[in-house]
């Protein structure tokens, strides 16, 4: 889900299409991935949202550190009265006392430059192969960030 401005209703239009496609029994990922304005988790503060890992910048960040990374310890899970629960990748914001100074110091270019990409396109097979649908909340505007999630990542973009 992409929008070249803020404020189109985008992370509420996700969410709200996440719990549906649960509730009808597929397996769905969401994925915060608007890392400098994150807000999809509190559309899910309805429902029972089970704590879990610390988000998508940690798992970034220790991805660059260790060459790899787990994304499913760094998940939550929402209990929407589905079959199965939702997978919420968080931006991380919520869970993390030093988010925005992590944010500010991570070296994009740098991580692609040692292998990033690679990392990345693991992580896109990786995610075909747990759930039916992944659904990415990216970042408004053009940014390295949005191009991942407009260009790298989707089979289909949602424009907003």
């Amino acid at each position: 889900f992409y929008s070249y401005k803020g404020g189109v209703g985008r992370s509420m239009a996700l969410a709200n299409i996440a719990v549906l496609l649960a509730r009808r029994g597929l397996r769905v990922l969401a994925v915060d991935w608007d890392l400098e304005a994150p807000g999809l988790e509190p559309y899910f503060s309805y429902f029972n949202l089970r704590p879990g890992g610390p988000g998508l910048l940690r798992m970034f960040m220790e991805a660059q550190d260790k060459g790899t990374a787990d994304y499913t310890a760094f998940v939550s899970h929402v209990d929407c009265e589905s079959p199965q629960p939702i997978t919420l990748l968080a931006s991380g914001h919520e869970q993390d006392e030093t988010y925005s100074r992590n944010l500010e110091t991570f070296d994009w270019d740098g991580f692609f430059v040692t292998g990033g990409g690679k990392f990345v396109e693991g992580l896109r097979t990786q995610w075909r192969k747990d759930f039916d649908i992944v659904l990415i909340d990216s970042r408004t505007g053009l940014s390295d960030t949005g191009g991942i999630c407009t260009i790298q990542l989707p089979d289909i973009v949602v424009a907003m």
